[in-house]
């Protein structure tokens, strides 16, 4: 049974809540959510409203992640989508995963098509982010069973977007061609793809294995994403051939992109190929609705954003020597627009979200919190037992799992609280009590709509495993383990030498970085 989805529908019982129903189409609004119910807060504001999509603004990659997990849950796995900031750092000479620039890409195609995603999570950094204006342009490849294509021009508008061709496929943007056959790695597939070919027909597509490269499983089509987000156009040419005069400092990178080279890294110099400056919020048309979860925290990581990057700026046009007339460092154009800028040329509707109201608090979704089983675990039986019972109240055990699901009814069984198990899903249209394999984050209770979701959590007070991290035998699992002149494999970029910890003080916060050094002069 999968949790994708199991909750969907209750959502729409926030039509009930009459705070929200006042709300709905207002340009500006500041409503009052307490954190515990806001993926259950925006999952019904998608249902409900008129407007899409939805984009959510937390303040770091972990609150987008497990936002978006929870909202799966909530509304199901297809309807909600996490827009990645890259994962490198301004100026590096290492570029962003290509499945991160792949989502990236689609879903920028996707919020300028007819049918954009309901809702779109994304951390503040990447809503910062400067975009290749070129990418409004970005058209998706697709491939169906009997629909005709040629061998020949599909590698060359492969390598077009930025895939390589290699005699084996093993890697995200990597295809290779046999004979009539096509493989290929989309930069957002889970797996490679074989096409097979008859004269110009597709006769077959399938899955197929990276360890054996023998097919799997048979599909009907095949969507594929470019895997850069910076290609050498001719503009891009064009502007490398100005930047070897006006910069020359940087003449390395500009002839090999003035000769249409592709190379690792090579996104890093996307502020200084463009003129124009384009973010996420000058993309999102009249219809979406903005919300920025706690706006104080998303100011001050932006703030920090900025200044990490003017810093890291300074030391390396010194280092590049990119020096003014009188000996001074050149100021680089930014890769991230200030805070007040994000939304400035944005026309869509944006509602900031709160836990504590800076005014009075009449725009509030009112929820409260389960009590703490730490050391008064009959309080919050009893509280359970008391929802359980009352009329037209739906009461929600969401676990972890169903084998968890079932452990837990019978646990709650144990107390006199009787509960419905579900083996697939939820009866929305019942009341009582009901347990469910969902593993949300958080649970509340919301009197107004008769509605109590609680968790594992709630219950255990342990957090939820979002997502497992794949290890080999004998890997290093934190980085005390670590020894100066140490081999270690970075997660995006592959293997280079620990060098230490580096102490830096930036806006007045001392911080330790890990310091490793790749092939050549690369530094992380």
């Amino acid at each position: 049974m999968t949790s994708d989805g199991a909750l969907a529908g209750l959502p729409r019982r926030l039509a009930d809540d009459q705070v929200l129903q006042q709300l709905l189409g207002q340009k500006n609004a500041e409503v009052v959510v307490a954190d515990a119910a806001r993926a259950f807060f925006v999952a019904g504001l998608a249902d409900i409203s008129t407007q899409t999509p939805i984009v959510v603004v937390t303040s770091t990659v972990r609150e987008a992640e497990t936002l978006c997990d929870d909202l799966e849950i909530w509304r199901g796995k297809g309807r909600v989508r996490h827009f990645p900031a890259w994962e490198t750092l301004p100026f590096e000479r290492v570029s962003p995963a290509t499945e991160t620039m792949g989502k990236r890409l689609e879903l920028l195609n996707r919020l300028q098509s007819q049918n954009p995603p309901d809702v779109v999570v994304l951390p503040v950094r990447a809503l910062l982010q400067r975009i290749n204006p070129e990418v409004r342009a970005v058209q998706l490849l697709e491939l169906r069973r009997g629909s005709r294509a040629d061998l020949s021009e599909l590698s060359e508008s492969l390598v077009a977007k930025g895939y390589r061709r290699e005699f084996q496929v093993e890697h995200r943007g990597e295809f290779a061609i046999r004979g009539g056959i096509l493989d290929i790695f989309p930069s957002t597939g889970n797996f490679p793809v074989r096409v097979d070919l008859w004269g110009d027909e597709v006769e077959g597509l399938s899955e197929f294995s990276i360890s054996n490269q023998r097919s799997t499983t048979d599909i009907q089509s095949v969507i594929i994403a470019p895997a850069r987000e910076l290609l050498p156009t001719k503009q891009v040419r064009d502007r490398a051939l100005e930047l070897l005069e006006t910069e020359p400092w940087g003449r390395e990178q500009w002839e090999r992109l003035a000769a249409g080279e592709f190379f690792d890294g090579m996104e890093s110099w996307l502020p200084w190929l463009t003129t124009e400056e384009l973010i996420l919020g000058d993309m999102l048309h009249s219809k979406a609705l903005v919300l920025l979860l706690d706006p104080k925290r998303l100011r001050d990581r932006s703030s920090e954003l900025i200044a990490e990057e003017e810093d890291l700026a300074r030391t390396l046009a010194t280092t590049w020597q990119a020096l003014d007339p009188v000996g001074n460092p050149q100021p680089f154009p930014g890769l991230h627009v200030p805070f007040d800028r994000v939304l400035s040329e944005c026309v869509s509707n944006v509602w900031t979200v709160t836990n504590t109201a800076s005014g009075p608090a009449k725009n509030r979704f009112e929820t409260m919190p389960w009590e703490t089983i730490a050391g008064t675990p009959e309080r919050l039986l009893n509280q359970i037992r008391d929802l359980s019972v009352q009329p037209g109240q739906r009461l929600i055990v969401a676990a972890s799992g169903q084998g968890s699901a079932q452990r837990m009814a019978d646990t709650l069984r144990s107390e006199n609280i009787e509960l419905q198990v579900h083996e697939a899903g939820l009866h929305m249209a019942q009341a009582g009590g009901h347990v469910v394999a969902a593993p949300i984050e958080n649970g509340f209770i919301a009197p107004s709509l008769s509605l109590a979701v609680l968790t594992e959590r709630d219950i255990t007070g342990r957090r939820r495993t979002h997502r497992a991290v794949r290890t080999t035998q004998g890997s290093q699992r934190t980085f005390e383990d670590l020894q100066t002149g140490d081999y270690v494999v970075h997660h995006h970029h592959g293997v280079a030498r620990y060098a230490g910890m580096k102490h830096r003080t930036l806006m007045g916060s001392e911080r330790d970085y890990l310091v490793l050094d790749f092939k050549g002069t690369d530094k992380l």
